[in-house]
């Protein structure tokens, strides 16, 4: 049986891409930077979350 934890759920603030457009969507390297960019911005969340935490049960 696992030992009750305590989960936290961290919504950042929206990465807007309606500003490309759909022929954008075929480049690589935009792709590149938008995915680099939000795959950054979680790290970073989970970096000041555990920063933050006590242990694993609070």
């Amino acid at each position: 049986m696992p030992l009750p934890s305590k989960w936290l759920l961290e919504f950042g603030e929206p990465i807007r891409t309606d500003a490309y457009d759909a022929v954008e969507a075929d480049d690589p390297m935009l792709v590149f930077n938008v995915t680099d960019r939000v795959r950054e911005t979680i790290q970073q969340t989970l970096y000041t979350l555990l920063r933050e935490r006590q242990n694993v049960f609070r």
